[in-house]
């Protein structure tokens, strides 16, 4: 049997991985660099076969004709040092094959076959996702352990992934660098002297056990829903020609560990496919594309509140449970940040938990206490809470009156909102 080393291969991730195996199954001397520890080729095709199953399939399968023989594939795929390398891969692949013909299975490897990269099957959080929505909405709500579990497979190191420019989903928003973040709602004539009178109760998020429940908090606990910049603000409203809108401009009073929703638009950066989590990062990183949409819909009238409950629960979850690091620190998410289906170009977020109280304005009555948010869904301990995670800014207080707005021919939601005065 061959024996190859670390040093057959140019890909960085497999050399760490044969060197770490190198010490419980080395054996004599590599056959191509005699100085070196041996590793069988049947261990080092165990490493090989997983990758390679995950990543490739034969030609004759996808239908493309574009390919290249298993060798040349392997050869490819390992940076390996030369064609025989790669050729002593192969043919132990070959060798070791053994598939259930009485099931209908066929030879996955064979030199006369030619193979192809394939996109990874997103089938891993997919079924963790449907799991977990059949477990909330028709099993137990409250107390779940089993949706925690879901939910914690799901999102895990969900801060260790990166885009193509290499920037997080998970980051903490400073004050500074975050920008005014605008909320708004369609108010009556009495409703607008009651806001300028007590802003924060007017325009902040309701007090507890008064709110309604939205895509990304149930029925009673608070949520502060804005818009970082406010024409996308006020199309979330989907206001009629005729009606009223109040807005204000809010500030972050202190960091925010944020989820980034925005971010997954995108591919992420290029993972080598011999890490050890490629597969599972790839498929997380396209379920959080698909989870983008859900979140980013809008609640219409025909809406059912079950259909949100899977959602609901997510929130509180990353707001409570799910930890990630930051630095030295590890934190819960205290907002999320999305992409309008309003505007395409707008990015909205919810501010969950005690980050989504307001600061008191100095001299002003204290608005009724939303005090600290309490469990709805049975997946936390009530906490202790924490400062506030927003101000407003009561100068920055509008009305403004919708005079007309443009509607898409195959979309009857407004495309843009003119108001009087203009915001």
């Amino acid at each position: 049997m061959s024996l190859l080393c670390p040093e057959c291969f140019d890909n960085n991730t497999l050399k760490r991985r044969l060197e770490e195996i190198r010490p419980n199954v080395g054996r004599g001397k590599c056959d191509f660099h005699p100085t070196r520890k041996g590793i069988p080729v049947s261990s080092i095709c165990e490493i090989v076969d997983e990758v390679f199953r995950n990543n490739y399939a034969r030609s004759d399968d996808t239908g493309r004709g574009i390919a290249a023989t298993l060798a040349d594939t392997i050869c490819e795929l390992t940076d390996a040092g030369s064609e025989e390398i790669a050729e002593a891969i192969a043919d132990c692949l070959a060798e070791e094959d053994d598939p259930n013909v009485a099931d209908g299975e066929d030879m996955f490897y064979a030199e006369e076959f030619t193979y192809e990269q394939v996109t990874v099957q997103d089938h891993l959080h997919g079924a963790l996702w449907r799991d977990f929505r059949k477990s909330i909405v028709h099993g137990r709500r409250f107390f779940n352990d089993d949706a925690r579990t879901l939910l914690a497979g799901i999102f895990r190191n969900i801060h260790l992934q990166r885009d193509l420019k290499r920037n997080p989903p998970v980051y903490m928003l400073e004050p500074e660098q975050a920008g005014p973040v605008f909320r708004a709602r369609i108010v009556s004539d009495d409703d607008a002297q009651k806001i300028s009178e007590a802003p924060v109760a007017g325009l902040g998020p309701a007090p507890l056990l008064k709110g309604k429940a939205g895509r990304m908090n149930v029925s009673g606990i608070p949520a502060f829903y804005g818009s970082f910049d406010l024409a996308t603000c006020a199309a979330e409203l989907r206001p009629a020609v005729g009606s009223k809108i109040a807005s204000a401009e809010f500030k972050l009073a202190r960091p925010l560990c944020v989820l980034d929703m925005t971010r997954f638009r995108k591919r992420p950066k290029q993972l080598d496919l011999f890490a050890r989590d490629h597969v599972r990062r790839l498929t997380q990183w396209r379920f959080m594309q698909r989870f983008r949409r859900e979140i980013a819909k809008p609640i219409l009238k025909t809406d059912e509140h079950i259909d949100y409950v899977p959602t609901q629960v997510v929130a509180e979850y990353l707001n409570a449970v799910h930890e990630v690091r930051m630095g030295d620190d590890r934190r819960h998410i205290d907002a999320i940040i999305f992409n309008s289906a309003q505007r395409p170009e707008g990015r909205n977020i919810v501010v969950l938990g005690d980050a989504a109280t307001v600061e008191p304005i100095a001299g002003a009555a204290a608005p009724s206490a939303s005090g600290p948010v309490a469990p709805s869904l049975g997946l936390f301990l009530l906490e202790t809470p924490a400062a506030p995670g927003l101000r407003i800014d009561p100068a920055t207080i509008t009305i403004a009156t919708v005079i007309s707005a443009e509607i898409g021919l195959d979309d009857p939601e407004p495309l843009g909102l003119y108001l009087d005065p203009p915001f």
